[in-house]
């Protein structure tokens, strides 16, 4: 009799492989079971298993499909596919990733890391903190904050191991499966993956020379119950864009 880990395995193979391509749709879970001669239960667990490595989705009532781009899957294509994680070819410009340069990027960060060193005897680095981050660097994100005109409690500023988790964090607080969160049409695939990866569905809204359009946003509000909106209004990823501010005060 087959086991879950048999037919995660051979499902996978077969996604893999190609054999089942993306898009295709996956026999229901009794129908399988009947054709493996297993039980539903071992089925439904192998679903469950693949769509947890990144391999097919499930959309209630119309069942269960391969997702696109997911030959040659590993851990990592979870996150982002593999086309942004591998780099570029001599022909090709990368417009998955932005980076800000600057001239002293390099000295600056030396010094920073320099400064933290010196300055680790009196850390405790071998225990655990506060899961929110140190009370001094909340204290420090505050005060950063204020300069730009928002005013933070420290004790309601967190921080995070990185842009992306922060970004994950923040869209579980705010939404849920099959919430509905709309995004610009171009977004950062690191916005892409956290909405689907919480289980939400992704909105796309319609974008122009400067930005995402506000008329676009209505119209996903009106015919969506839209939970939260995901933009970047300065130098989007990955056009570049930056909304001037009558269009920011108009989408808000």
């Amino acid at each position: 009799m087959k086991t879950v880990r048999h037919v995660t395995s051979a499902l996978a193979e077969d996604i893999q492989s190609g054999l089942r391509q993306p898009g295709d749709q996956l026999p229901p879970h009794r129908q399988l079971a009947w054709e493996l001669g297993c039980s539903v239960a071992t089925v439904s667990k192998a679903y469950r298993n693949l769509e947890r490595q990144g391999l097919i989705y499930g959309h209630v009532g119309r069942g269960t499909f391969v997702k696109e781009d997911v030959r040659a899957h590993d851990q990592a294509d979870i996150i982002f596919p593999r086309s942004v994680t591998e780099p570029a070819g001599p022909s090709e410009i990368d417009f998955t990733l932005n980076f800000m340069r600057h001239p002293s990027g390099l000295a600056l960060m030396q010094k920073g890391l320099k400064r933290l060193v010196h300055r680790s005897a009196t850390a405790n680095y071998q225990t655990y903190t506060d899961s929110r981050g140190a009370a001094r660097d909340r204290k420090s994100g505050a005060r950063w904050l204020a300069r730009f005109g928002l005013t933070a409690d420290p004790d309601d500023v967190i921080i995070a191991p990185g842009a992306q988790s922060a970004i994950y964090a923040a869209i579980q607080a705010v939404a849920g499966a099959n919430s509905a969160i709309a995004a610009e049409a171009y977004c950062y695939p690191g916005f892409r993956a956290a909405i689907e990866t919480i289980g939400a569905r992704p909105i796309p809204i319609a974008m122009d020379g400067e930005g995402l359009i506000p008329s676009e946003f209505e119209k996903a509000c009106r015919m969506h119950a839209i939970a939260a909106l995901v933009t970047m209004p300065k130098n989007q990823n990955p056009t570049g864009v930056t909304q001037p501010l009558a269009r920011r005060m108009e989408i808000a």
